[in-house]
C-alpha cells in the first residue's frame, strides 16, 4: 500500500496527538471537579458527633488547565489555596498562596523523573521517579522536615507528593527519629515499589534501608476516575483509571510500638449517568485504649466546565 506524502503526515498528527493526551503532569479529564463537600458522623461508646456538610475544596479551572485549589474549614474559611502553574499544557509548579512551599516537577522525553518539595528556601522532600511499561514503577525519597514545621502541616505538605496512607506513617515516624537522633535526611534510604494490574495501581511497598515498611493493597471498581492524571494530588488515584474501593495495609509496621498503625478503608460509591463518582462513603473503626470509634464520612463531587 502507498502512502501520499498528505496521508503520511496526517498520520504523524493523529500519533502526536494521541503521545500528547497520554504524556504525564497533564490533567484534563472529561469532566471536571469544581468543589467537594464532605460530611461525618462518628460514635464511640455510644456517643455520636456529626460534621455537617460543608464544601471542602474548590477547583478553579482556566480551560482545560486545573489553575487552583482552595481548601476550606468547616466554618467555611479557607484553609490553603495551591497555585498550579504548566508549561506546554504540563503541571511544573504547585505553591501556596505564600509563594514560600512549592512543589517542582521535572520531566524528560514525557516522563515524571523528579520531584522536589521546597519549604522557606530548604528541600524538605525530593523524589527521583523510574518507570516500567509505562507506569510509575519507584519513587527514591529523601525527606527532611524542618524542625520549625508542625507535623500536621508536613503531613498535609507530603500528601500532596505521595500517598496520603504513606504520609501519615513517614511523618511521624521521621519527625521522632530526625528530632531525637538528628538524623541526617540521607542517612535513610527510602523508596516506594508501584505495581499494576490492568491500568490501576494495586500495591505500593514503603521501603526502608531495605526492609519493607508497610505495604497497601488496592481493588478498584470498574467505572472513571475524575482524578487520573492529577499530580498535584499524587496518589492511587491520580495513577489509576478506575475508583478505589478498598484498602489494606500490612508489612512491618504492624508489628511495630509506638508507630500510628494505619487503618484499612472500604469505599462505596454513587455515579452519575457518565459512570463519574457522585459520592463516595468511606467506614474506618479504630480501637484505642479499650475505645471503639467508628467514623464514616461521604464526600460529595460537583462537576463543571
Amino acid at each position: 500500500m502507498k502512502f501520499s506524502r498528505i496521508s503520511i503526515l496526517l498520520i504523524v498528527a493523529v500519533l502526536c496527538m494521541t503521545t500528547s493526551c497520554k504524556k504525564e503532569g497533564s490533567f484534563n479529564p472529561k469532566e471536571k471537579i469544581v468543589a467537594v463537600y464532605q460530611q461525618e458522623t462518628s460514635v464511640s461508646n455510644g456517643q455520636t458527633s456529626t460534621v455537617e456538610k460543608y464544601k471542602a475544596e474548590e477547583w478553579i479551572w482556566e480551560g482545560k488547565l486545573l489553575k487552583e485549589m482552595i481548601s476550606y474549614n468547616t466554618d467555611g474559611s479557607v484553609y490553603g489555596r495551591q497555585i498550579l502553574s504548566y508549561k506546554g499544557g504540563r503541571l511544573v509548579k504547585v505553591a501556596d498562596e505564600s509563594g514560600e512551599t512549592y512543589t517542582e516537577y521535572t520531566y524528560k522525553s514525557g516522563k515524571l523523573i523528579k520531584i522536589t518539595m521546597v519549604s522557606e528556601g530548604e528541600e524538605m522532600f525530593a523524589a527521583d521517579v523510574e518507570h516500567e511499561g509505562g507506569n510509575i514503577s519507584k519513587m527514591k525519597m529523601s525527606i527532611d522536615i524542618p524542625d520549625s514545621m508542625t507535623a500536621k502541616f508536613a503531613e498535609r505538605s507530603l500528601s500532596m507528593v505521595m500517598p496520603q496512607q504513606l504520609a501519615s506513617i513517614l511523618v511521624p515516624t521521621l519527625t521522632v527519629t530526625q528530632r531525637t537522633n538528628r538524623m541526617d535526611k540521607q542517612s535513610m534510604a527510602i523508596s516506594i515499589n508501584f505495581t499494576y494490574t490492568d491500568k490501576n495501581l494495586t500495591k505500593m511497598a514503603v521501603v526502608v534501608s531495605g526492609f519493607t515498611l508497610m505495604t497497601v493493597n488496592c481493588t478498584y471498581d470498574d467505572m472513571r476516575n475524575p482524578m487520573q492524571g492529577c499530580f498535584a494530588l499524587l496518589s492511587p488515584a491520580s495513577l489509576s483509571k478506575n475508583n478505589i474501593v478498598e484498602t489494606k495495609t500490612g508489612g512491618m509496621i504492624n508489628s511495630m510500638e509506638g508507630l500510628p498503625l494505619p487503618d484499612n478503608q472500604k469505599c462505596t460509591y454513587t455515579y452519575n449517568t457518565s459512570d463519574f463518582p457522585e459520592t463516595m462513603t468511606t467506614t474506618v473503626t479504630v480501637t484505642e485504649d479499650d475505645v471503639t470509634t467508628t467514623t464514616t464520612s461521604t464526600t460529595y463531587y460537583e462537576y463543571g466546565e
